[in-house]
């Protein structure tokens, strides 16, 4: 390897010039900066994307697990409005809140009831009576485990039933899990979380139980003694961690962070007076784990993450303390322009190598003028015409800070002849002493202010460097009007904090409107189930047609609230498909004994239309059959008098279904409206004398929902005469031979005369 001396690398450098060699040097200099700068400005931006993702994710758990306490309250209230509420009341209390759909994670619900030693022969009387009015046989039920105490906490209604620690007739008095609160919880009259009931093999199958402490109707219960004399019991819930918080982490999953949540043993709130829950001397407990797959094996009491950026949240559910560890996981990177320091630093290098060929472009040009000194005049006046048509300004300054000369450019930016003027005047953030210690040397794009001679001023960016020249020292500096520019980045800087806001808006809205509007909803529709049934005969036919509409108009409005809430999961990608092989003739047939109530009221006839052997469609069974239900609505709604048709098509030689065509005899589409109706919140009357209720989101939904399943929609349609539409099957997939369907042909006929059936012919 030849090594290249000192007097070879002075000659070179002397060849390409000091003044281009300084710039390089400086050049290469704030590259590096900037890279630097880059870097800390990305590393920050990630730490506060990461704090609001933590602070949205922490306010969407303390707000929906309040949620779910508020359901077991709710349940309280049955009580309150009952103080005998029968286990049939239970049971339609339970089916009308429908945990799986509105609640998933709450396994099963039920009442606790405190028995005295006194009391317990007649109360296993009682329940065996009220057993066997309900059930044929003798069902046996009894205290267990068996024994004599003081007082039994007995598990008095659970649904769904199921064996295991809170069965019917189990005495939680003797579990040390429920036992530790049930005390505290009675004597303070507040809402109680138990520890893990549990011991399962993965961690998100841990369950707890939530109580709510019951007291006689008009008791006084404002110290501890009033309140044990009028204590009847608890409401609980036993809800699947997993599945809650997992359910509640569904609103945020799209953002790449770990969790772990612990239920910790600090005691009772600093702040609050109420129910402290569970025994301080307990190590915290494991409830949730977001990437259990990613962590098997035992988990200490404290998280443990690859992850530099590691953040711990402490909220109190129920004054218990629960502490979240969030930690950021790789691919959190993804979301940021990581390449930007990336881009910066390679940039800079290409502006030092491109200046590396100029300095030698220059050096040799340098050496041409030397060489070619009766071509000078030339030179200069071309140089000068290229000057004076530059679109930037340039400004020749001596010294001492005063203009020399000026190129046309700069006399238009600044309005005015420029010679003899301060350029200190001219350009506020130049200062002697900037000039003073250019050597050889130039600032890239400093941004200052300029002031025209009109007195207004302007935002520019200028270039400042010394002039080579022997017997003085002079200044040029190159500016240019970024007014633009600054308006430009201004704009798209308030553009972004818009759209940021408004996208943190929606996500927290979407987070909380479910339980926010259906927790009351529920409430009010469970309530006024109850009072219809008119137990204790107090309630006119007036007050009963009151109730009624109540419950119709809790049951619509929970029906808007849901279809607004799946148009929402279809926008977000949140809606999942999950396929299985269905029966379509079975699932026609379902869904026509929901609407016959409907079609008996207007008097409506329907036909079905169905092949007598039909393969299985592989599909999501409950989003199909929604589809089903929507159009089949539509189809009566519109309709006043006539018939209406299903007609399932089929391939005659696979016997796969092709299409299923819903056909109506109602008011028919105008033509240039049939695209409209797919649209959300749209229908085709919207004149003042809009006859039809709805949404306008039920041909929406059903169109998107279609989509991913792989099927289509077509409509055709006379106004006045009726409208056909048609499910496609462009993804039938065949999952084994059916036998023949029963149902060839069958009429639905309601009139007001006869009672709404299916006819099988």
């Amino acid at each position: 390897m030849a090594i290249v001396s000192r007097s070879s690398l002075r000659a070179f450098l002397g060849r390409f010039g000091w003044d281009t060699t300084a710039i390089l040097i400086v050049l290469l200099a704030i590259t590096l900066v900037l890279w630097y700068l880059a870097s800390e400005s990305l590393n920050k931006e990630f730490q506060n994307a990461f704090r609001m993702q933590v602070q949205d994710a922490d306010g969407v758990l303390q707000q929906g697990m309040q949620n779910y306490i508020e359901t077991v309250r709710t349940s309280a209230g049955l009580f309150i409005a009952s103080e005998d509420v029968s286990r049939k009341e239970w049971h339609l209390f339970i089916e009308s809140v429908d945990l799986p759909h509105n609640y998933p994670g709450i396994s099963r619900m039920g009442f606790i009831r405190a028995v005295s030693n006194s009391e317990r022969t007649a109360f296993i009387e009682r329940v065996r009576t009220e057993l066997r009015s309900i059930s044929s046989g003798t069902p046996f039920f009894d205290i267990r485990p068996v024994g004599n105490r003081d007082k039994y906490m007995v598990v008095e209604y659970c649904e769904p039933q199921k064996s295991g620690d809170v069965e019917i007739g189990r005495d939680i008095s003797v579990e040390p899990t429920w036992n530790e609160v049930t005390d505290l919880a009675r004597d303070s009259g507040c809402v109680a979380l138990t520890n893990p009931l549990n011991h399962p093999s993965s961690v998100n199958d841990t369950e707890i139980a939530i109580l709510v402490p019951l007291y006689r109707y008009g008791s006084i219960c404002t110290t501890t003694e009033q309140r044990r004399a009028a204590f009847l019991g608890f409401t609980f819930a036993v809800v699947h961690m997993g599945q809650i918080i997992g359910h509640l982490i569904e609103r945020i999953a799209s953002e790449p962070f770990e969790l772990e949540i612990y239920s910790m043993p600090e005691g009772r709130s600093a702040t609050d007076s109420c129910l402290t829950i569970g025994n301080e001397s307990t190590a915290s407990h494991l409830l949730y784990d977001l990437n259990y797959d990613q962590h098997p094996g035992p988990h200490a009491t404290d998280a443990k993450f690859h992850s530099d950026m590691i953040n711990r949240e402490a909220i109190e559910i129920a004054n218990r303390r629960w502490q979240c560890y969030f930690a950021l996981r790789p691919d959190f990177h993804g979301r940021l322009p990581t390449n930007l320091p990336l881009i910066i630093l390679s940039k800079g290098l290409l502006m030092a190598i491109i200046l590396l060929f100029l300095g030698l472009g220059l050096a040799n040009a340098r050496s041409r003028v030397i060489d070619l000194s009766s071509d000078l005049q030339t030179s200069e006046a071309q140089n000068r015409a290229v000057v004076d048509h530059l679109v930037e300004g340039i400004l020749v300054i001596d010294k001492n800070g005063i203009l020399v000369s000026s190129n046309p450019a700069a006399k238009r930016l600044f309005g005015g002849t420029l010679e003899g003027r301060s350029i200190f005047n001219l350009v506020t953030g130049f200062s002697p002493l900037m000039i003073d210690g250019l050597v050889g040397t130039s600032v890239e794009s400093s941004e200052a202010i300029g002031n025209r001679l009109d007195g207004s001023s302007f935002p520019l960016e200028a270039s400042l460097g010394e002039v080579n020249m022997p017997d003085k020292r002079m200044f040029t500096a190159i500016v240019r009007d970024i007014t633009e520019r600054k308006r430009f980045e201004k704009d798209l800087l308030d553009a972004k904090e818009a759209a940021e806001a408004s996208n943190r808006t929606k996500s927290r809205f979407l987070a909380n409107i479910s339980h926010e509007l259906r927790t009351p909803l529920n409430s009010i529709i469970g309530f006024s189930n109850l009072l219809v049934k008119n137990k204790d005969g107090r309630l006119a036919a007036k007050d009963l047609t009151y109730i009624e509409r109540i419950n119709e108009n809790g049951h619509h409005l929970l029906s808007i609230i849901s279809e607004i809430l799946d148009l929402s999961k279809i926008e977000a990608g949140k809606l999942q498909i999950i396929p299985e092989p269905i029966d379509l003739t079975k699932v026609i047939g379902e869904t026509v004994e929901l609407m016959l109530p409907q079609l008996h009221e207007k008097g409506l006839e329907l036909i079905t239309d169905l092949p007598a052997s039909v393969k299985p469609l592989s599909t999501d069974r409950l989003r199909f059959k929604q589809v089903l239900l929507n159009l089949l609505g539509n189809a009566i709604k519109f309709t006043e008098r006539g018939s209406l048709t299903i007609r399932l098509s089929i391939d005659p030689g696979t016997s796969l279904p092709l299409s299923v065509s819903f056909i109506d005899t109602g008011i028919g589409i105008p033509s240039d409206k049939l695209e409209l109706i797919f649209e959300a919140f749209q229908q085709v009357d919207t004149a003042a004398t809009r006859n039809f209720e709805g949404t306008g989101l039920g041909l929406t939904i059903t169109r998107s929902m279609l989509w991913l399943m792989g099927y289509s929609i077509d409509v055709k349609s006379i106004e006045g005469q009726g409208s056909t539409f048609t499910v496609i099957f462009t993804k039938s997939i065949s999952a084994g031979n059916v036998a023949p369907s029963a149902i060839t042909k069958a009429t639905a006929l309601a009139d007001d005369k006869s009672p709404s059936k299916l006819e099988i012919t």
